[in-house]
Formats: C-alpha cells, sequence, structure tokens
C-alpha cells in the first residue's frame, strides 16, 4: 500500500543471498489488463459462476408486488429476461437502481476532481495538474524505444455543467488533451470520478473512516426500493470514505459482505410470481431514463419528436438464478 491506494503487483521474487548467485535471471510477470481479465474469468469458471459478456442490463423485472425481480438484458442476440431474486447494482452511476425507482441527490454543477493513468515515458504537464508517479514500469504492445514507461496518476480538476453524457465527454476530452505526451504507450479509457450525489439509502453514514469489514450495509440498499443493493461508489457513505472504499482491497471485503447478504435475503425471499417487464405506467416518475445520467437517450440525437408504438411481447428467459449482479464485469 502507498499514499493508502493498494497496487497490483504482477509478482514478487524472494531471492537469499546463497541462492542470488545461483539462480538464474526470472522474467517478472507484468500486470495488465488481460492478464487481470483472465485471472477473474479463471476465478469465476472455478467457482462455477455463470456470467456473461457484452450484455447490458437495461430494466428492471419486477414481480406482481412491483419489487424488482431481475432484470431485462440486451446484447448481440437482442433481449432477454434474467429472472433473480435479489439484484447487485455495480454500474458506474447506478443506472440500474435509478431505473428501479431509486433516488439520487442533486449534482452540483461547478469544479469536480477527476484522475487520468497514463503510462508513458515522461511526466505529463500541465497547469493545475498534479502528476505522481506509480511503482514499476510498464510495457505497451508496438511500444517503441525499449517500450517501458512508467505509470502516472493525474489528478485534474474540470469544470461540470450537469451529469449529462455530454458533460462527462467534455471533461474526457479535456483529460485527454491535457495528460498527453508524445511517449505514451497507454492510458485509461476513463477516468476516475468520485460521484456527489450518491444515491439516498436506508442508512445515511455521517463523516469519517469506513471500515468495509462493519460498514452498515443498509448505506448500500437503495431506499424504498427491496431486494436491491447498490455496488461502489453510488452508496450512501461519506465521498471520501467511498473513494477510499474503491481502492481493491478494501471493494473485495466489502463486496464478499454485500453478496452474502444478497444470497441471504434470496433465500428468505419466497418464490417469484408473475414477473414482468413493466411497462410505462408502471415505472416510477423518479426513473425516467432520459433523467439517468450517463444513459444516452433517444432524446439526445433523435431528430424528430414522433415516437413508434411497441407492441407487448414476452422476452425470453436467459436465465434464473437467486443473487443477480449488472454492470460488473472482469475486465474492470
Amino acid at each position: 500500500e502507498r499514499d493508502g491506494r493498494i497496487l497490483l503487483l504482477g509478482e514478487v521474487v524472494l531471492n537469499t543471498r546463497a541462492s542470488a548467485a545461483a539462480a538464474k535471471p526470472q522474467p517478472v510477470n507484468e500486470v495488465n489488463p488481460l492478464k487481470v481479465k483472465k485471472t477473474f474469468d479463471d476465478a469465476l469458471v472455478a467457482a462455477k459462476v455463470a456470467f456473461l459478456t457484452g450484455c447490458f442490463a437495461t430494466e428492471p423485472l419486477r414481480d406482481a408486488q412491483g419489487r424488482v425481480a431481475g432484470a431485462a438484458v440486451a446484447n448481440k442476440s437482442g433481449r432477454q429476461a434474467v429472472v433473480a431474486k435479489a439484484v447487485i447494482d455495480a454500474t458506474e452511476r447506478a443506472e440500474f437502481s435509478r431505473a428501479a425507482g431509486a433516488q439520487a441527490r442533486p449534482f452540483p454543477a461547478g469544479t469536480h476532481a477527476f484522475t487520468r493513468f497514463v503510462i508513458a515515458q515522461e511526466a505529463p504537464k500541465a497547469d493545475g495538474m498534479r502528476v505522481s508517479e506509480c511503482l514499476g514500469l510498464y510495457g505497451a504492445d508496438g511500444a517503441k524505444e525499449g517500450g517501458k514507461g512508467r505509470l502516472y496518476a493525474c489528478a485534474l480538476s474540470l469544470p461540470m455543467r450537469d451529469a449529462s453524457p455530454a458533460s462527462f465527454a467534455e471533461a474526457e476530452q479535456k483529460a485527454r488533451d491535457l495528460t498527453f505526451v508524445p511517449s505514451v504507450l497507454d492510458a485509461s479509457d476513463r477516468l476516475f470520478f468520485v460521484p456527489p450525489d450518491p444515491l439516498v439509502c436506508e442508512a445515511s453514514l455521517a463523516g469519517g473512516p469506513v471500515d468495509p469489514a462493519t460498514v452498515a450495509l443498509d448505506a448500500f440498499r437503495p431506499k424504498g426500493v427491496h431486494h436491491l443493493f447498490v455496488l461502489g461508489l453510488m452508496a450512501d457513505v461519506p465521498r471520501d470514505a467511498a473513494q477510499a472504499l474503491a481502492d481493491p482491497a478494501r471493494a473485495m471485503t466489502l463486496g464478499a459482505r454485500i453478496g452474502e447478504a444478497a444470497a441471504a435475503e434470496a433465500k428468505r425471499r419466497g418464490p417469484l410470481a408473475g414477473v414482468r417487464l413493466a411497462g410505462d405506467g408502471a415505472t416510477p416518475s423518479a426513473a425516467r431514463v432520459s433523467d439517468t445520467p450517463g444513459a444516452i437517450h433517444v432524446r439526445a440525437v433523435a431528430k424528430s419528436s414522433a415516437a413508434v408504438p411497441a407492441e407487448a411481447r414476452a422476452l425470453p428467459e436467459l436465465g434464473a438464478c437467486d443473487v443477480l449482479v449488472v454492470g460488473a464485469g472482469t475486465g474492470g
């Protein structure tokens, strides 16, 4: 751990003084996104956990009482339904929870803190940007001049007029421009950002440090939405605590507890009946898709105000489970 941040290392090799002279040089395995993804994929397969890639949760399914009972998903094969007794929302901006009726606090316009990670052979420089060097040398496919670079964390303050996709896209473009250097080898595909508008949950924690092993899990249950947990930065905890909980070791501890709580809740819940994809009339007013930050709604690009009616039809059931996790992926 360095500066409060957990660093994932590829391999640690210990050599005693006696063995150092006789031992042949051993290559050190680098950590890269594909290796991390492969490790997580293998862990899921070994645990016999079914998972889908390139599949996105679009809307909640509801039972006869109107409670969350899984998710409608979309992928290259069309739309399907996954029925579940409990759902864990791991989307970046809690899009699924919002669609299920969860309320979020207002997003304040103004300047917000972002971080972008860059692998380069020189440190990025820009007025007002704080750059810190992380541990290790990193390579990239096709890199020239030795192909090794340092990992730099670039902290920026960028203006956000609102939480619309356009505002996030504008902030990301500014960050890419400010962090570019000619020797860049690789960079994160998105900005790290602690959202100022967490969900309103069954419990709202006050300031101070939060222990992932003991924190009240009601702060991760959207208020008034049954059988749903939110995982990540959108939980109802202080913003500095949310950032701390995003560190890998803390996130794993908290994720295990939320998973156990969701499994226990699914076990207590009786058989699901009347599961359906609710129509517009049954969708809470607070869950309009056009109000969901991060969602690219048709109104943002539509050239007309006309609408095509959609007849009712059944969705093929892709699967049924006790606990469904949406928005997560082994690739990060």
